[in-house]
């Protein structure tokens, strides 16, 4: 396989081509738009087909605090991946079925020429927005509060209580 790296003239968009021996092949394109204003960082990536198919692989470890954090890795109820730890949350939209193999998720897909199979991740804290699951946590997670389980904080419901 042959695999080729360069930027758009005048952008910071990265392409990495990669031609496979039977003379397929894909695009990958990374970016990250300006943030102007918002509260999150984003990295959009592209795969595009431009001869053939092309069988890929995705991998994404995922570690915060220079490497020190593990996250706790779940779904949303929209599908998307969160990953949390501490004060920090990735989101991760992309139509790839993604699945847990030890401490990386990982996703199987094809390309052909003409598709396009992308992925959008966002880099945030995680009070910006709960997964509606933890909202009864999230409301008793203050000094003085007895929530549904009787204690501070209680534990982390895996769904809503009925009250």
């Amino acid at each position: 396989m042959r695999v080729e790296r360069r930027y758009i003239e005048d952008t910071l968009i990265l392409e990495t081509e990669f031609l496979t021996a039977d003379g397929s092949a894909v695009v990958l394109v990374d970016f990250m738009p300006l943030r102007e204003g918002r509260p999150s960082s984003h990295l959009i990536r592209l795969v595009v087909g431009k001869h053939g198919s092309v069988s890929m692989r995705t991998e994404l470890i995922v570690r915060f605090g220079y490497g020190g954090w593990m996250p706790w890795v779940t779904q949303s109820d929209a599908g998307e991946l969160l990953a949390i730890a501490g004060p920090d949350l990735l989101v991760l939209r992309t139509p790839v079925e993604l699945r847990g193999e030890g401490f990386t998720t990982v996703g199987d897909f094809s390309v052909s020429a003409g598709q396009q199979v992308h992925s959008f991740s966002a880099m945030a804290s995680p009070i910006l927005r709960f997964p509606s699951r933890w909202m009864p946590w999230r409301r008793c997670a203050r000094p003085g509060c007895s929530g549904s389980r009787g204690q501070v904080g209680g534990e982390l419901p895996s769904r809503p209580s009925a009250s």
